[in-house]
């Protein structure tokens, strides 16, 4: 998906992180809060319309006018309000000083209530662009809704220690009751009125109250199958969607379980027919269901959750990427991307020298997976775990010439396997510091490790002689790379600094500053020349070598920058991040104009 590219970039994977979805009240459009922006989809075909990137941070909410033709956006501390028809922005609402976590239009269209993590409610004019009223909650506001009559507003609030529902004056923000209060254990809470303005519904973990509107009286408690993320009417008031570990249709009269469509879905809304159901997550993405049947008429794929290791194959015609939901192989000449998905959540990968395998590895202890690269088969599963051992593996790395894999784990210990047998061949000790990152020389004989001891050291690969350490850093050590040569390792720490090593010396030769939060991922160029870095400040940035001067810094992320990898001919940059995507960067014409400035 290539909708809205930021500067310099050439190509998206991935459509980020889904937090909220909601169907225009014509049925003409599906509007989605991402991490990236706002996906809007026609509602009739489901194709991809626009991508709305006025934001620059993760959307977190939406709300559109009862009439249709507007679309309220909340992300960060700003509301954008958007023409659904000409998909042009039109106003910026700012004020809160939280992240906005929740928007409602009330019903005469005119103002918008928006609920933030700055403990406040906000009533807007808007088409006077001005705040009407403040309205000060004890906790943060996680979920708001207006009644159909728009005389009372919900909010749904928690913080750390207490969660509660209150029933607010629309007017003047004033608390009529307090439905639920400090009810512990509450992860996630949600709010809603029926449409036909008889019951307030609102989700506490696992259980869902209804609420008589008149009497403010309880009506029915009943409880879902695991946590509830979100809660929905139909239009007749007759049936509530909840979402959560699964989607379920309850029965409003009688709180009986009507239906069963999916599992593990966060956000549910029904079209203003009542004849289909979306629902969507990071995990199983946007699916679309036929609610009298109860078939799934419709999946939109894209959504991988964060995107946390990205590997270039040595001959630049594949790529991998290990997100939350899978591992991906994908053909970098297609545009469709994925031709292989594989469930597991990856945290780190590696191509082999010769292209053909992928190993990957994620939260399940001491466990390494090698796939095929061509069939996206699961070749063989490494572990060394047993009863007593639950370490987290945060690195893998194939030998020069693919015989070995290096692994880098939580329990402080680097091991080596055989890619043949899968057995263990060397164990070296790093005094139990958590080890984030391993590289190979080019020549195989010297692995590098970075770790929680705030330092790098250099391994002997054929004795398992520990050769040197490299001290500078002062936090986590999370990314090493040598340069092509080899004479050279750059390194990347949370304190937020890049360190360039003489391998020979074991000398500090420069250090580069510039990223103003922790540096996860450092890669040479094949030249050696440049050396690029990706960060949790959202930027990548460009080095020279030589000089060890910035020369260009790359933006479009929303969120921290996980993994970046060179193409083998030194064009394109990949990069993988927290938000959800991949970009590609077309490098060629920075380098172009640093060299021309020398």
């Amino acid at each position: 998906m290539n909708l809205q590219l930021p500067e310099g970039a050439t190509k998206r994977i991935g459509k980020g992180d889904i937090h909220q979805m909601q169907f225009s009240p014509n049925d003409t459009v599906l509007a989605v809060a991402t991490s990236i922006g706002i996906l809007i989809y026609d509602a009739k075909t489901y194709q991809e319309i626009a991508l709305l990137t006025e934001h620059n941070d993760v959307v977190k909410s939406l709300a559109f006018s009862p009439d249709g033709q507007t679309l309220a956006s909340g992300g960060g501390w700003t509301i954008h309000l958007w023409s659904v028809q000409t998909r042009q922005h039109q106003k910026t609402l700012t004020g809160h000083d939280g992240e906005v976590t929740t928007l409602a239009f009330h019903p005469n269209g005119q103002t918008l209530a928006s609920g933030s993590s700055d403990k406040s409610i906000y009533l807007w004019d808007i088409d006077k662009t001005e705040r009407k009223t403040r309205i000060a909650c004890a906790d943060q506001v996680v979920d708001i809704a207006f009644s159909s009559d728009g005389k009372m507003l919900a909010s749904g609030e928690k913080n750390q220690y207490d969660q509660s529902i209150h029933l607010r004056d629309a007017e003047t923000g004033q608390c009529v009751e307090t439905l639920i209060s400090n009810v512990e254990s509450i992860q996630e809470i949600s709010v809603a009125f029926s449409p036909d303005g008889t019951t307030l519904a609102g989700s506490c973990n696992d259980t869902i109250h209804l609420w008589d509107i008149p009497t403010g009286e309880r009506r029915k408690t009943f409880t879902a199958p695991g946590r509830v993320m979100s809660i929905a009417f139909n239009p007749s008031s007759t049936s509530l969607a909840s979402a959560g570990n699964r989607i379920d249709l309850w029965d409003v009269a009688t709180a009986e379980h009507k239906q069963t469509l999916w599992g593990s879905h966060e956000y549910v809304t029904f079209s203003s027919d009542g004849k289909r159901l979306a629902s969507g997550g990071n995990f199983n993405g946007i699916n679309l269901w036929d609610v009298s049947t109860g078939q799934h008429t419709k999946a939109i794929d894209g959504f991988h959750g964060s995107v946390n290791c990205v590997s270039f194959s040595q001959d630049g015609k594949k790529l991998t990427f290990g997100s939350y939901n899978g591992i991906h192989i994908m053909d970098t000449n297609k545009d469709n991307p994925l031709n292989t998905h594989l469930t597991y959540s990856i945290n780190c990968n590696a191509f082999s020298p010769d292209g053909k395998t992928v190993a990957g590895a994620n939260g399940e202890p001491e466990t390494i997976w090698l796939w095929n690269a061509n069939t996206g088969e699961e070749l063989k599963t490494f572990t060394k775990r047993n009863r007593w051992t639950q370490h987290w593996v945060n690195a893998v790395a194939f030998s020069v010439d693919g015989k070995i894999l290096a692994s880098g784990s939580e329990d402080g210990n680097l091991y080596l396997w055989d890619v043949t047998t899968g057995e263990i061949l060397n164990t070296l000790a790093e005094d139990a510091d958590n080890i984030f990152s391993v590289d190979f020389s080019s020549d195989g004989k010297t692995l590098a490790s970075g770790n929680a001891g705030n330092t790098i050291r250099l391994w002997d690969t054929a004795t398992g002689e520990h050769k040197a350490t490299l001290q500078g850093h002062t936090n986590w050590v999370f990314t090493v790379a040598f340069s092509p040569g080899g004479r050279l390792l750059a390194s990347g720490s949370w304190d937020k600094t890049i360190r360039l090593w003489d391998t020979h010396t074991h000398e500090e030769l420069k250090i580069f500053t510039g990223h103003t939060n922790p540096v996860w991922s450092v890669a040479f160029s094949p030249d050696g020349q440049t050396l690029a870095s990706g960060s949790g400040d959202w930027t990548i940035r460009l080095w020279d070598i030589a000089t060890g001067e910035q020369f260009h810094k790359f933006t479009g992320h929303t969120q921290s920058i996980n993994e970046i990898s060179f193409s083998p001919d030194g064009n394109i940059l990949a990069s993988g991040s927290d938000d959800g995507t991949v970009l590609f960067w077309n490098i060629s014409k920075y380098l172009a104009k640093r060299n021309l400035a020398k």
